[in-house]
């Protein structure tokens, strides 16, 4: 089985072939549970291969201790498709609604169809929600992923699944019952992989002006957007692990806001991290320099005159040119209204 395909990051991926590592079991079936580009089914079935074809072993980090992997995946096979059977099961008494993706965020209903009705719109069953939403038609564009959430009214119970652009489902989230305050899954099986760390080796080293793919990524576009300057890997630095909570696999980075200033902060899941192949000019100059310091090409007396310099002329150039377009705006309005 290609585990290597499961890898977010394209960059991590080619590294991870060029030296030729081998997984062990765990890590094949955590690099498959956490892939974005891969449907439940894909997933599914590379569980079944993985039980078929690799070791069983302990799962043994933190308080989660279970006698067997294999066990453990055949549990978490059955739970998931009990969830996904109970979503796709019209129930009397729910609601379905429909989102699409788009520049980060969740929009309600699918703005290319032509019978764009109440846009909070909701359904009462899933086959209306695809059919007023162009789910089947081949007229409307499709976005590249949208999601459907139903709500059963007698108990609140709210599964969200998420389907490609090609109607697969990639992804699905579940709430509890409010009526009871108790998950109607065992979430000590559906969250056990959430609670996995690993030290994956990484061809990424302090300095390196790294970014996540956000289009793949469901972080929120204002949570530390990238690019940034790398820091700190948390599978470098055993101090850091220690305080770490067992699933935080971060990185640490400078980063700019848009008015250029600097801050740093943590990522998410370092195994999402490629190298910024973008531009990096304007106020990004300034992540150059911080590169340089990191990589010791930099003293920091000439980082911080660097990072002043910079932001000062740039912030110049904004000015100047706000400037520039207000009196042609001004001048535009007086030949309008003489």
């Amino acid at each position: 089985m290609d585990i290597l395909r499961f890898i977010n990051s394209k960059d991590i991926r080619e590294y991870l072939k060029t030296i030729n590592y081998e997984f062990n079991s765990l890590e094949a079936a955590w690099l498959i549970y956490q892939c974005r580009n891969a449907t439940i089914e894909e997933k599914h079935a590379a569980w079944r291969e993985l039980i078929n074809t690799m070791p069983d072993c302990e799962i043994k980090q933190a308080a989660i201790c279970r006698h067997s992997l294999h066990s453990f995946l055949n549990e978490f096979l059955k739970t998931e498709n009990k969830i996904l059977n109970e979503f796709f099961n019209n129930t009397e008494n729910s609601i379905y609604s429909y989102e699409w993706w788009e520049d980060n965020i969740w929009h309600p209903r699918n703005p290319y169809c032509s019978n764009y009705e109440d846009i909070l719109a909701s359904y009462d069953s899933l086959e209306k929600c695809f059919s007023k939403n162009g789910v089947y038609s081949t007229e409307y564009e499709r976005p590249e992923k949208y999601r459907i959430i139903k709500q059963e009214l007698n108990n609140g119970t709210i599964i969200t699944v998420i389907f490609s652009k090609d109607n697969k489902v990639i992804n699905y989230s579940f709430g509890f019952s409010p009526s009871n305050n108790e998950y109607l899954y065992d979430e000590s099986v559906l969250f056990t992989f959430d609670n996995l760390y690993f030290n994956f080796p990484t061809p990424f080293k302090k300095g390196d002006i790294l970014c996540i793919q956000y289009e793949q990524s469901n972080i929120p576009r204002h949570l530390h957007r990238g690019p940034f300057v790398l820091t700190e890997l948390c599978t470098e630095n055993t101090m850091l692990q220690k305080i770490l909570r067992p699933f935080e696999m971060v990185a640490s980075g400078i980063f700019q806001n848009e008015n250029g200033l600097i801050y740093e902060a943590p990522t998410t899941n370092y195994m999402d991290l490629e190298y910024y192949r973008g531009e990096l000019d304007g106020k990004k100059q300034i992540l150059k320099a911080f590169r340089d310091f990191y990589m010791n090409k930099l003293n920091v007396i000439d980082l911080t005159n660097t990072y002043h310099l910079t932001l000062t002329q740039e912030n110049t150039n904004d000015i100047e040119y706000f400037v520039k377009n207000n009196k042609k705006s001004d001048k535009e309005a007086c030949c309008e209204h003489p």
